[in-house]
């Protein structure tokens, strides 16, 4: 299997984003929902599982693991930007208008911004 390079965006790309400005989330970014905190998880480094989970007071949370140059990081994500991960991620590509529609309510210009500087989202 061939890993695929991660596609990313320059900082005057984001500069630029209007409505038809089209975003994608590159392949290598895991998302779901996890039963731990991931951040304290990977934080933690080799540790017994069954202990683990026996001390530790399951809780739903979302999460994303990516990488940047060649390195692994997680973080705890909110709702809204797991749903906006989803949404893309279903759709293949998706406008900032498509976005700004779907999530009302979200800073979807804060959210692009951020995951595109941390190389999950890029603007194709």
């Amino acid at each position: 299997m061939v890993e695929s390079e991660d596609k990313v965006t320059m900082p005057y790309q984001l500069d630029t984003i209007c409505d038809s400005t089209v975003f994608g989330i590159n392949d290598s970014a895991f998302f779901d929902k996890f039963s731990y905190d991931i951040e304290d998880l990977i934080d933690t480094g080799y540790i017994d599982l069954k202990k683990y989970a026996s001390e530790v007071d399951k809780e739903e949370l979302c999460g994303v693991v990516y990488r940047i140059d060649g390195s692994v990081f997680t973080k705890v994500i909110a709702e809204e930007e797991f749903a906006v991960f989803n949404f893309i991620r279903s759709k293949g590509t998706v406008t900032f208008a498509e976005l700004k529609k779907k999530f009302k309510k979200a800073d979807i210009l804060d959210i692009v911004y951020t995951w595109c500087e941390d190389g999950v989202l890029f603007v194709v």
